[in-house]
């Protein structure tokens, strides 16, 4: 090192030596010093132009340290034209007089190894995990504990729909591998992201792990600027010494080349300034370069980046915090006596014992978060027993302890006196400017000009600390959650309406950066916090109006008006101004949803969602409940990682009484599925969930339960039924359960002894199902899936509770588009057997994808006979798709079945054959009175024959026509039909034809014409037409898709009438049976393992089977054989004889 600083100063010795004072200038801008340098050199020495050189050239040495090179000083002089100069020094290199010393790769990478170790024992084995707390200092190896962190499925890791995988600490997250070489955690502020990446980096510089990684980089994303790039940043950190031995050109060629021996450390990349697609950054992360180099991230929230950088990442871990074990440990770790950590054990699990009392839960949920279970024993340790049990409190308390100690230390005042003036208006301007760097983009960096005035006493309180790195002194905030709690302080102290309606966002472009701050209002305000939610009234009537706003956002805010209600430490007060505030901004629905989109409620949200709906208000000036102002719940996409405030929402539901409607998703309020380690992985607060709104004093008629079972614990399944089956009052049950249509691979390798997992579940919850539905005596209503009926168990446990149910009129039956909900030929006879014989029903809807199957059995057949013997007056057929003979099958409901009354059919397209046939059967009907058909009409003679036969019919008052799409032909036809029917005679009874839906083609303004103006005219002849058709305005794809089929059927017409076309359908004949075949072949390809060896095993009991009926069959011919021999012989013998 010290040869190398010679080296410099001896070339720095041969420039002062030549060159004149002017040339000598423009080299020390080419060096990068600036014009107030170079004058105050100048003033320093006026008469001493040798020294003014000296001087110049050492502070270019000393400010870029290891950089400061020959080469480079030799390149400055060629750019300032002094040429000479620079040939002088390399001769004197050439001569060996001044050398820059090459090092080979082995020394460049143990002189770079031993350099990061040394400086990162230093900075990170011993740690102030608080920076406004320097009195606590622990030690890294000995006190930390692990945090939990969720691992989450790549491929399923999109911000609207997470998939928890699995539960780890972060010393089972892997971090290094051959297909992980990026690797991002996700977390709230003070959750341990931070903590976790010193605890990597300290674990490889005292050689416990990472033994692969030569040299680890921990770089803060705020220091990283654009303009750098990522060896200046390098630098820049003062990771590395100033008069370090290795150049920035020799490092990077050492890591280019070592690429699997670094590791990059980035904390808060979303504080990267100018974080863009072109940022180094971002290239990193891509892969751009150093793609074999291993990176480690840690952000706050994903999906509040500007660039998509999670698909790049190999591993993504969302951070959890502590479990009960871990704040144990924690406990144990950081109170050095005994006596200490037994008082804070006892304090916690006083608290956890009362779980639906207020505060009591929010305290135990406070310490699964690090940072705040560290600030509850800092506050426990200087013996502050304050009931603190919202993070405001605790933040309160600390910065508290942290000015009592300054003031005693530095201003030697009684801790008991009041904070000075001076030193409160210092506070007040670090408040302001905490807000206003809350609100400029950018990383939140202070420099020296911004904090003149309060540096000194904010350092030392640790409000502050210094950005230590190679340039200009710069200060940060001690952590994002001080700055913010500060940014509240400065709102609450200034008390203007227009910053609290800043805490509200608006718009998700906001990305909701104001929402910790809006947490530390409520808390600071307290019992005075209804300007706050005065702003959020505003904010939510506002963007329930605009039909523009996304309903996410909307969401959002009622979620943080949650969170608020139990920081402002008054629950009941505020629960009931945003439970007033949401009821009257509803709309006529009166339904209020909130979507969780999977992802874990934060803090408190549950509870304060328990005390908003407990305040909401159904009673009448008497005190009777209301039924006109009751309200239908919707929480959709609820999966939660702990059940604290389950079990009390649950209890708010039952106890307000004004909910009518509920709907729920189970799958998520399973704790075993999202948190597996957890004590609550037994449901209790589940169980406790659905037994309250099962109560009867809940009052609600309507219930909603989505379940997919497959993925449902034992505990989970037998939670269900407490939903229902002791509630009196209900009337509407939606029941839509989700399981696999066979075993997975898995369960069929396993034990043939021991009972499938799918089929233990599936017949637990018929079982308790049933057993809840038999003694619903006043369900009226009921919507199934259509799994539910395909299984064989069903037969024999739910559909003879169905058969005999005496109080159900309505059955609906739902199958899920994408296909696992299909009715299968089991599914379709348990429906007909229903359909026959309960005949209490009075309507029927059926809503299925199609009912064609690969099997070729007759599902149609089968499910219209117990369609045309159901008693049901009302008939719904909801498809997506179905064949032509289907359709016609569906259409003799109308003729055989003399119940239904109203009849409805919706399928993709209305065909010919199918209008012709139900006008057959229309004109006979005796006892339908309306018709409802949805598709698309192409033919209209078929239409008119249908429209005909429906004015015909006496009975039948009603025909509905909603078209996707109408042909502009039909239009005519029809209105045509209507006409001739009006000149002709008048109808003795009213006919009322309701047409709606779009119309498509070139005469469709004019077939739209004509229609109105008979509309018009019809009324007279007791035919009533409502009109609602609208002309479709970009039909370009619909006619485009006619004019392709009209071009394939008259192609196809032209083929039969050639003379070749018998000769060359004979020759395409083989050509279509190998592109048959090879289709199969392709579809037999795409199966998944499941179907595969489900496909082997029956071709191969196929064989088997053709085996033996040809050897049966063999066996057969050689005893007929054998036998007629026999009977030949006999008969030869008596011939004889």
């Amino acid at each position: 090192m010290a040869r190398n600083q010679s080296r410099v100063d001896r070339a720095i010795d041969v420039v002062v030596e030549n060159g004149g004072m002017e040339a000598f200038k423009k080299l020390a801008r080419k060096l990068g010093l600036s014009e107030g340098d170079i004058d105050t050199i100048s003033v320093r020495a006026p008469q001493n132009l040798t020294e003014q050189k000296q001087q110049m050239l050492r502070m270019w040495k000393q400010r870029g340290g290891s950089r400061a090179t020959p080469t480079v000083l030799m390149e400055a002089c060629r750019q300032a034209g002094i040429t000479d100069v620079a040939e002088k020094i390399q001769r004197a290199m050439d001569r060996g007089t001044i050398s820059e010393q090459m090092h080979d790769d082995a020394y460049v990478g143990d002189v770079c190894e031993q350099a990061l170790k040394k400086y990162y024992k230093r900075t990170q084995s011993y740690y102030t995990p608080l920076n406004w707390c320097p009195w606590v200092e622990m030690a890294q190896k000995d006190n930390h504990v692990p945090v939990r962190v969720n691992r989450v499925t790549r491929e399923l890791c999109t911000p609207a729909d997470l998939a928890k995988e699995e539960l780890l600490t972060e010393d089972d997250a892997v971090i290094m591998a051959d297909n992980v070489k990026r690797v991002i955690f996700e977390g709230p502020s003070g959750i341990g992201k931070t903590t976790l990446l010193r605890n990597i980096v300290c674990h490889w510089s005292i050689g416990q792990k990472f033994n692969g990684i030569k040299m680890m980089f921990a770089l803060k994303a705020r220091h990283l600027k654009a303009s750098e790039d990522l060896f200046d940043a390098i630098y820049q950190h003062n990771i590395l010494p100033r008069d370090f031995v290795i150049a920035k050109d020799r490092l990077r060629e050492w890591v280019q080349k070592n690429q699997e021996k670094v590791m990059f450390i980035i904390d808060a990349v979303e504080e990267t300034p100018g974080f863009s697609r072109d940022h180094f950054v971002a290239g990193l992360i891509f892969g751009n370069y150093l793609r074999e180099s291993y990176v480690v991230l840690t952000t706050t929230a994903i999906h509040n980046l500007k660039v998509p950088i999670l698909k790049s990442c190999d591993a993504y871990y969302v951070v959890e915090g502590f479990n009960q074990e871990d704040v144990d440990t924690f406990v144990g770790k950081f109170f050095k006596k005994d006596k200490e950590a037994r008082g804070m054990r006892e304090l916690l699990t006083q608290y956890g014992h009362s779980s639906l009392q207020y505060g009591h839960s929010s305290l135990v949920d406070l310490c699964k978060t690090p940072m705040y279970l560290m600030l509850l024993c800092l506050l426990w340790k200087e013996k502050d027993r304050t009931r603190r049990d919202t993070v405001t409190g605790l933040f309160e308390g600390i910065v508290d302890i942290s000015l009592r100690k300054y003031c005693e230390k530095h201003l030697h005042l009684n801790p008991q006196e009041e904070i000075p003036e001076d030193l409160q208006c210092k506070l007040d301007e670090l408040y302001e400017l905490s807000w206003k760097t809350l609100n400029k983009k950018g990383p939140i960096v202070l420099k020296e000009t911004e904090v003149t005035n309060i540096r000194e006493s904010m350092v030392k309180l640790g409000f502050l600390i210094k950005e230590k790195g190679h340039q200009a002194e710069k200060f940060a905030f001690g952590h994002r959650l001080l700055r913010e709690l500060f940014a509240a302080k400065y709102v609450v102290k200034t008390n203007r309406r227009d910053l609290y309606d800043m805490m509200w966002s608006k718009g998700c472009h906001s990305m909701h950066r104001f929402n910790t701050v809006c947490l530390f209002v409520a808390g600071l305000l307290g019992e005075h916090a209804n300007p706050l939610f005065e702003s959020f009234a505003d904010s939510h009537k506002a963007m329930t109006a605009d039909a523009n706003c996304s309903q996410c956002c909307i969401d959002t805010n009622t979620v943080l008006a949650c969170r608020c209600v139990v920081e402002s430490t008054q629950p009941r007060q505020f629960g009931l101004f945003v439970a007033e505030t949401l009821t009257a901004n509803m709309g006529s629905g009166r339904v209020i949803s909130l979507n969780f989109f999977r992802r874990h409620p934060k803090l408190n949200t549950l509870l304060g969602l328990s005390y908003i709906v407990e305040n909401i208000n159904c009673l009448d000036d008497h005190g009777r409940v209301d039924d006109s102002k009751r309200i239908s719940l919707v929480l959709d996409n609820l999966w939660i990682y702990r059940q604290k405030g389950l079990a009390r929402l649950g209890q708010a539901i039952m106890k307000t009484r004004c909910i009518d409607s509920l709907a729920i998703s189970s799958t998520g309020l399973d704790v075993s599925l999202t948190n597996p380690r957890s004590n609550d992985s037994n449901n209790e607060g589940m169980y406790s969930f659905f037994e309250a709104i099962g109560d009867p004093r809940s009052m609600i008629r309507a219930l909603t339960i989505s379940a997919q079972i497959d993925r449902m614990s034992e505990s989970a399944i037998q939670a269900i039924p407490e939903a229902f089956k002791n509630n009196v009052n209900l009337e509407q049950l939606d029941l839509f359960t989700l399981f696999s249509k066979r075993c997975s691979y898995r369960c069929s390798d396993s034990d043939k002894r021991n009972i499938c997992l799918r089929t233990k579940h599936i017949e637990m919850l018929l079982t308790d199902v049933t057993k809840a539905i038999e003694n619903m005596s006043n369900l009226r209503t009921l919507r199934i899936s259509a799994n539910v009926l395909r299984e064989e168990m069903s037969k024999t446990l739910f559909v003879p509770a169905l058969d005999s149910h005496p109080s159900i009129k309505a059955l609906h039956v739902v199958g899920q588009v994408k296909g696992r909900g299909h009715l299968t030929m089991t599914g379709a006879k348990s429906l007909a057997r229903i359909l026959e014989k309960n005949r209490k029903l009075e309507a029927v809807s059926i809503r299925l994808t199609t009912v064609s199957e690969d099997t070729r059995e007759p599902l149609a057949d089968t499910l219209c006979e117990g369609l045309c013997q159901t008693s049901a007056a009302s008939v719904e057929l909801l498809f997506n798709c179905v064949l032509q003979r289907e359709a016609r099958i569906f259409a003799d409901i109308v003729k055989t079945n003399a119940n239904v009354t109203d009849i409805t059919y919706s399928w993709h397209t209305m065909f010919p054959s199918f209008l012709a046939t139900l006008a057959i059967h229309v004109r006979v009907s005796a006892t339908l009175e309306r018709l409802v058909l949805c598709g698309k009409f192409e033919d209209g003679e078929s239409l008119v024959e249908l429209v005909k036969a429906a004015m015909a019919n006496d009975k039948l008052g009603s025909l509905v026509l909603n078209g996707k799409f109408f042909v502009d032909r039909t239009v005519s036809a029809v209105t045509a039909c209507l006409n001739e029917r009006q000149e002709d005679r008048e109808l003795e009874r009213p006919f009322i034809l309701h047409l709606s839906g779009d119309v498509v083609g070139d005469n469709a303004e004019d077939a739209m014409t004509e229609l109105d103006q008979l509309s018009k005219s019809c009324a007279d002849h007791n035919i009533v037409v409502h009109n609602t058709l609208s002309v479709e305005t970009h039909p370009d794809t619909y006619i485009g898709s006619l004019q392709l089929r009209a071009a394939m059927r008259a192609k196809r017409e032209r083929r039969l009438r050639s003379p070749q076309a018998s000769e060359r359908s004979v020759q395409e004949e083989p050509r279509k049976v190998r592109k048959t075949a090879k289709r199969r072949r392709g579809k037999t390809r795409g199966r998944n393992r499941e179907e595969r060896a489900l496909s082997k095993e029956e071709s191969h009991r196929s064989r088997q089977n053709w085996l033996k009926c040809h050897v049966i069959g063999l066996i057969i011919i050689l005893v007929v054989v054998v036998a007629g021999v026999v009977i030949l012989g006999w008969c030869d013998v008596r011939g004889g004889t």
